[in-house]
């Protein structure tokens, strides 16, 4: 009985211990959990702060920049809007301008003929002569010199 006895307090002296140990082992494998969250939310932490620092170096630092160059390429569209009306209005300006040339030169010619210099008379001044006067070739001129 005695034994009995003794192996039944062994065996409950063994469980507690072995409960303990057990108790022990989850209590550890819930703490490392633990720490890896932690240390996983810490790590996120970090990088959210060097999203932040990033955002604010580039707001710091490249925002003046970009909103500078944003107003200059604002200014350069309404210059060339500007600029491509005057263009446009002196393009029509020109083209009234030739045709009241057109039509003065058309006048003239009516009137007296020898006035209005034409086009084949305008290349002529500076085509080639021979001795006689006569149109040449630029090659047949140097044969006569």
């Amino acid at each position: 009985m005695k034994q009995d006895i003794f192996i039944t307090l062994t065996e409950m002296i063994g469980a507690a211990v072995a409960g303990g140990w057990v108790t022990h082992i989850l209590s550890i494998r819930s703490k490392v959990r633990q720490e890896k969250a932690n240390a996983a939310k810490a790590e996120t932490e970090v990088e959210s702060d060097k999203i932040a620092n990033l955002r604010k170096v580039i707001d710091d630092a490249y925002r003046p920049i970009i909103e500078d160059l944003r107003s200059q390429v604002e200014g350069f569209k309404s210059e060339v809007r500007e600029l491509s009306g005057k263009v446009d209005r002196l393009e029509a300006e020109n083209d009234t301008l030739r045709e009241e040339n057109r039509a003065l030169r058309d006048a003239v010619r009516s009137i007296n003929p020898d006035l209005v210099p034409s086009f084949l008379s305008i290349k002529a001044k500076n085509q080639p002569r021979g001795k006689g006067g006569k149109f040449v070739k630029a090659d047949d001129r140097e044969e006569e010199q």
